[in-house]
């Protein structure tokens, strides 16, 4: 036997959590990237989470930028933690004035692998089983929905 759950998350309660995660700052080799200034955005009627930031990098101590980028991912959940995770995030755009469009590419590629490396072992959510009433064996994702500035999580609970 199956039902559905529906966990709703507000904007408020989202860039709470979010906001925890950030700064994050990488350095490599000789390049240094810094996300930082988070503002989670709702889309009515979207299944992803947008995430505005601001974006100073650092290539070998000459080429230095700030940047604002646009992200968006995706929920996941894990059947063994209860925990849910951010992923597939995307660069949806990156607003810079002095970078050449071959280094603003490259910029976009590193940024999306480490905001996916950044996130992605880092729970958002714990979901306490017991607010379901039942014991449940495992949870599915069955949909993400934005509406009137919440994030409905539906989950399928077998």
């Amino acid at each position: 036997m199956s039902f559905d759950y529906d966990l709703k998350l507000s904007q408020s309660d989202l860039q709470t959590i979010i906001e925890k995660k950030f700064p994050y700052e990488k350095k490599r080799f000789l390049s240094t990237l810094k996300i930082f200034n988070p503002v989670v955005i709702l889309r009515e009627n979207s299944n992803k989470l947008f995430i505005a930031t601001d974006v100073n990098v650092n290539i070998l101590e000459k080429l230095d930028f700030k940047a604002s980028s646009l992200l968006s991912g995706e929920l996941k959940f894990d059947n063994k933690t209860n925990d849910f995770y951010l992923h597939n995030f995307k660069i949806d755009k990156l607003e810079t004035k002095k970078l050449p469009a071959d280094v603003k590419l490259l910029i976009v590629e590193n940024l999306e692998k480490l905001v996916n490396y950044a996130l992605k072992e880092q729970a958002i959510y714990h979901l306490d089983k017991k607010i379901l009433g039942t014991v449940a064996s495992k949870l599915d994702i069955e949909k993400v929905e934005v509406k009137e500035k919440n994030m409905i999580i539906t989950l399928k609970v077998f």
